[in-house]
Parts: C-alpha cells; sequence; structure tokens
C-alpha cells in the first residue's frame, strides 16, 4: 500500500490478516527532498506501485516539482532495493501524477500511466533501461491492464483503449467508446469489462 504524509513517500506490505509485514521509507531509497507535497483536493499520492513476483515490489515515486520519476523495485526475501531508476517526465503541468502501475509477465516489463496522458515502460530486471512517451493529450482516470496487453482507461466522458503497437513499441489507441459517464471494472479471469 503505497502513501504520501506530505513530502515523505512510504509503502507498508500487508499481510493477509492485516498486519504490517515492513514499511518502505521511499525518500531514504531513493534520496530525495521532501519538497514534492501532495496535490490539494486530489486523494491520489504520488506514488504507485505494483507487485512483479509474489516477493518483489516494482515502486514508482514522482516529483512533482523536479517532474522526475524515481523507480525502483524491493525484494522482500533480501530486504533491498535494486538500483534507482530515473526518468524526465516531459509536457507535464505541477498538477500531473501517477494514477497506476502494472506489471505484466508476458513482456516482464512495468508500466506506469500519468493523468496527463504521459506513459513508463520499464523492463523489471533493467530498470535504467526506461521509455518515456506522450501516448495520449486526453486526461486519464480508472484504468486496467486486461490480459497484460491492453489498457482500459475512463478519460472524461469516453472509454479508451490502448495496446503496445509492435513495430514502434508504443502505446497507442486503438479504440475509443464515446459518451461514457461512471467507473471501469474488469475481473481478472474474465473476457468483459
Amino acid at each position: 500500500m503505497p502513501y504520501q504524509d506530505h513530502g515523505q513517500f512510504h509503502v507498508s506490505l500487508i499481510n493477509p490478516d492485516g498486519r504490517e509485514i515492513t514499511s518502505l521509507d521511499v525518500n531514504k531509497i531513493v534520496k530525495i527532498d521532501t519538497k514534492s507535497l501532495p496535490i490539494d483536493d486530489i486523494q491520489d499520492p504520488l506514488i504507485t506501485c505494483c507487485f512483479i513476483r509474489s516477493d518483489a515490489l516494482f515502486v514508482c515515486v514522482y516529483h512533482r516539482i523536479q517532474r522526475k520519476q524515481y523507480h525502483f523495485t524491493y525484494d522482500m526475501k533480501t530486504k533491498q532495493a535494486s538500483k534507482i531508476g530515473i526518468v524526465s517526465i516531459q509536457d507535464a503541468t505541477a498538477i500531473n501524477f501517477p494514477l497506476r502501475s502494472f506489471y505484466s509477465s508476458e513482456s516482464k516489463k512495468c508500466f506506469t500511466f500519468y493523468r496527463q496522458g504521459q506513459a513508463t515502460t520499464a523492463r523489471a530486471d533493467a530498470l535504467e533501461d526506461i521509455q518515456f512517451e506522450k501516448m495520449t493529450s486526453a486526461d486519464l482516470g480508472d484504468m486496467y491492464l486486461a490480459f497484460e496487453k491492453a489498457l482500459i482507461v475512463r478519460s472524461s466522458n469516453s472509454i479508451l483503449i490502448f495496446k503496445v503497437d509492435p513495430e514502434t513499441k508504443l502505446w497507442r489507441q486503438y479504440h475509443k467508446i464515446n459518451n461514457m459517464r461512471g467507473q471501469i471494472f474488469f475481473i481478472r479471469g474474465n473476457i468483459r469489462f
């Protein structure tokens, strides 16, 4: 569970009975200052994470003043963080933030998507090998990575569906459902959303 307390970023690992197993001080791990405060009136913290294995975690933190993404993996068995990857998030305003991070076991990559349409893709075993792109000019909201390939995302009054183009290796929108409001639900193992 990633969270932010003023400029301090943390990740708490909770077991099924609700007990905290480990708490990570992300500022200390990535060696960043505490100037990146949460955005007023927005509930999302500036940090996301996802499991890449049952015992390993991908953590992504965004310093909105520097407009940089810092990311690493954390091995729960060895209690060690990987080398830190850093990428500048271009074409972003001071109110941009990461919405979600996903891991695809098929491609062995970690994807992070931002509110203002940016995306980063990093190989889980080589986080310094990172790709940045501005995938859309649309505002992004609730999202799911369906079948570890298709990004289904709510945007204002529509639903957008993206997938990685096999030639360019960039996310491309291939379908849009107009005049849709509400929330998106996808249950793993299902073929519908």
